[in-house]
């Protein structure tokens, strides 16, 4: 995602596209990382909802909004429950849920590695 949002946008200030909440959550991420001596990438300090909303919002991004939107949000609810350890595959139903979304997240890493067609 970082790579992409950085195609993306190319030399436009990405961060200005963060709402206020979201600006201010990353500049107390980078204050924190620089004076931990563990500053990163400027962009691996927003929230996964902020890549999401990155993406989507970016100038030049070439599929449909509104479906990027749904399917990158139920990547992140799987995403979430592996994260924190949550039981993300309870009943044979969920586990083909976890199966189709990982296939889902494959085609949106194929997607974005890519430059859209028009």
């Amino acid at each position: 995602m970082i790579e992409a949002i950085g195609k993306l946008f190319g030399d436009q200030p990405w961060a200005d596209r963060l709402g206020q909440a979201a600006r201010q959550r990353l500049d107390s991420h980078e204050s924190e990382a620089r004076e931990n001596d563990t500053y990163v990438e400027r962009l691996l300090l927003t929230s996964f909802s902020d890549k999401i909303n990155l993406l989507i919002g970016a100038p030049n991004f070439a599929w449909d909004r509104q479906q990027a939107k749904s399917e990158l949000y139920r990547i992140k609810k799987l995403r979430d429950a592996l994260a924190h350890v949550k039981n993300y595959a309870s009943s044979r139903e969920a586990a083909r849920d976890v199966c189709g979304l990982t296939g889902l997240m494959q085609d949106w890493i194929d997607r974005l590695g890519k430059p859209a067609s028009a």
